[in-house]
């Protein structure tokens, strides 16, 4: 009788705990936007990385010339993943310069690439704006 108790006390204690839901604590709270910032800043690494990967050297290449072709990034490319780092080191004082960095740069890419990029610097523009908030 002693061991249905027991499994009874269990189940309610893991059934009231469910019911209430996930609590965080208050010093943990901002650690969901650090995740959205994170992943904001994954995604302008990658998306500076777009001529690269979109390049038939790249998608036709062995892995060693993928592996060089990742390694040596272009000139556009390069600025593009050196923006990544000034957004990721930003402060508030930063935001105009890095903003009006981000337009010049996918305005040099939209003239260099054409159409073909249209995505990748909408993509670009979102997580720069999201960042820089402007």
């Amino acid at each position: 009788m002693a061991k249905n108790h027991t499994w009874i006390l269990i189940g309610s204690g893991l059934l009231c705990g469910c019911a209430a839901g996930p609590q965080i604590p208050p010093n943990l709270a901002g650690i969901q936007d650090m995740s959205i910032r994170e992943h904001l800043l994954s995604d302008c690494r990658l998306d500076a990385r777009w001529p690269t990967y979109r390049s038939a050297a790249y998608r036709g290449g062995a892995g060693r010339v993928r592996e060089q072709l990742t390694n040596f990034p272009s000139g556009n490319e390069a600025a593009a993943i050196a923006l990544c780092v000034r957004l990721e080191r930003a402060t508030d004082a930063d935001a105009a310069s890095l903003s009006e960095d981000c337009k010049l740069l996918m305005e040099q890419r939209r003239l260099k690439y054409g159409d073909a990029a249209l995505s990748n610097i909408r993509h670009f523009q979102d997580v720069c704006r999201q960042l820089t908030g402007r």
